[in-house]
């Protein structure tokens, strides 16, 4: 139904340097080259419908509030005690141009690992049609977040998401996931309480719960929650996920055909 399409964008040798720079005040150390000339890969290989950026400069917006000291919710000390978790924060966006994801792989004290970020999908009207009332689910899990997770190097324990439409995409991986939902969503509000509900609503955030065909998850997610208890905070990474976005879009990578 979706059209297949592959798009590769080398950085400039120059632009590779400055961006290496960057990280590396950042605390990320050293970026790998590939390719002649130093060129850096900027796109990667996808499957059919979606293009995934790899776009390491993007990084260093990440770094400042991963940073240890820089955010005084991220405690060193206590993630010193902790055993090493690791974390995917997957959002997609709903915008004029299309459905745009974003996911962002941490630590257990949210220093980035990983980012990818799919160009937009636009459905045409045909696909509305014939997808009906599927189409949201199948466009954020199916597409952009299957694609997004399969395509990143580093796994993730769990996977954390701010869209409803998201956790559909339990039903296609192996590793528990929850939707932290907004505090004034109805869908959220509904639910708390019920046996997929993991935490209730709490600083400014709504519940955070698991896909309800996997009630089985919660033990699991809050024993692991439990342990990041005042070390990450599960709704700040989507806001660095958006800037990142933001960045992409001045490079022209997020809204290129």
């Amino acid at each position: 139904m979706f059209t297949k399409y592959v798009t590769i964008v080398n950085s400039t040798k120059r632009e590779f340097g400055k961006e290496a720079e960057t990280a590396k005040f950042f605390g990320f150390g050293k970026l790998y080259r590939s390719g002649k000339g130093g060129r850096c890969p900027a796109l990667k290989l996808v499957r059919r419908s979606v293009r995934v950026v790899l776009w390491k400069s993007l990084l260093a917006a990440f770094a400042v509030a991963g940073r240890p000291g820089w955010d005084g919710a991220l405690k060193e000390d206590r993630v010193a005690a902790t055993a090493p978790i690791t974390l995917g924060f997957l959002t997609v966006l709903h915008e004029a141009n299309g459905y745009l994801g974003g996911y962002l792989v941490t630590n257990n004290w949210g220093r980035p690992l990983e980012f990818r970020l799919s160009t937009a999908v636009q459905p045409n009207r045909v696909q509305q049609i014939l997808y009906a009332g599927t189409l949201k689910a199948y466009l954020c899990a199916d597409l952009i977040g299957k694609t997004l997770v399969d395509k990143t190097n580093a796994p993730a324990q769990l996977l954390v998401t701010d869209t409803e439409a998201v956790l559909e995409l339990r039903q296609r991986v192996e590793v528990p996931m929850v939707w932290v939902a907004a505090a004034d969503d109805p869908a959220g509000q509904s639910r708390a309480g019920t046996e997929t509900c993991v935490e209730a609503a709490r600083r400014g955030r709504g519940p955070v719960l698991v896909h309800p065909r996997f009630p089985g998850d919660v033990p699991a997610v809050r024993e692991l929650l439990t342990g990041l208890e005042g070390i990450v905070d599960l709704t700040e990474p989507f806001a660095r996920i958006r800037e990142a976005i933001i960045e992409a879009r001045k490079m022209g990578v997020a809204s290129r055909n």
